[in-house]
């Protein structure tokens, strides 16, 4: 036995021009924007070449190089000490081995 559709019912309604279908970005929000990926930029694709570039001719995809942990290293203490005014999420330490 097939059921028959029923349309839902819902006094929801979409109307472009309220203020919480805007999603353009704010004045007050562009300068972080503009700050962060600056940040990026500058701080964060360099070490991601870094690391990258460290890892190519390992054997094993699931460990580090020592030239990884060096820059992971950097990237934990670096950034925090930087100017740039961005502080880094905390990252899990490596194992002891």
């Amino acid at each position: 036995m097939k059921h028959a559709y029923v349309p839902r019912m819902t006094t929801y309604t979409l109307n472009p021009e309220d203020e919480l279908n805007d999603l353009r970005m704010s004045d007050q929000v562009r300068p972080l924007y503009d700050h962060v990926r600056k940040f990026i930029r500058e701080t964060v694709e360099p070490m991601a070449v870094e690391f990258y570039r460290h890892g190519q001719n390992k054997q094993d995809r699931w460990s580090f190089t020592p030239g990884q942990l060096e820059v992971l290293q950097k990237a934990r203490t670096g950034p925090r000490k930087s100017a740039s005014g961005i502080s880094s999420c905390p990252m899990p330490r490596p194992a002891k081995a």
